[in-house]
């Protein structure tokens, strides 16, 4: 409406997308620090494990999952697909975290499938497994 007003002049409508675009990198930025915050306290509590040294990102990353989302079942095809590993590599990753006592495991027919237990964050808390 300004633009019309003023002689079609598009500054005030430049200035509006940019306010847009200026808003959407903060709520961003906002965003990004939560999630980073979220895996340092995962990260901090595993690190105070005994076992916490013997993970790696992606096993830690599958905890923060696993605390946020109780119940939650993995697969090596999808934790292959998700973080671009051979599907061995998940397996073993996830093989790791059930012997730790981190997951829990049952069959789907032939694929073994991982799940998130509802107390594992309890777990972490304590250290004990």
């Amino acid at each position: 409406m300004y633009t019309e007003k003023d002689s079609n002049d598009l500054t005030y409508f430049i200035y509006f997308q940019l306010d847009i675009i200026l808003h959407a990198f903060k709520e961003l930025k906002k965003y990004l620090g939560k999630k980073t915050n979220e895996f340092q306290k995962i990260a901090e509590i595993l690190e105070k494990t005994t076992w916490g040294n013997t993970l790696n990102f992606i096993q830690k990353d599958l905890i923060k999952k696993a605390v946020k989302e109780p119940g939650r079942i993995f697969s090596a095809k999808e934790v292959s697909n998700s973080y671009s590993i051979s599907a061995n590599t998940a397996r073993a990753y996830l093989a790791k975290l059930a012997e730790l006592k981190l997951f829990l495991t049952t069959k789907d027919g032939k694929t073994l499938i991982y799940i998130a237990p509802s107390d594992l964050l309890s777990k972490l808390n304590s250290g004990k497994v």
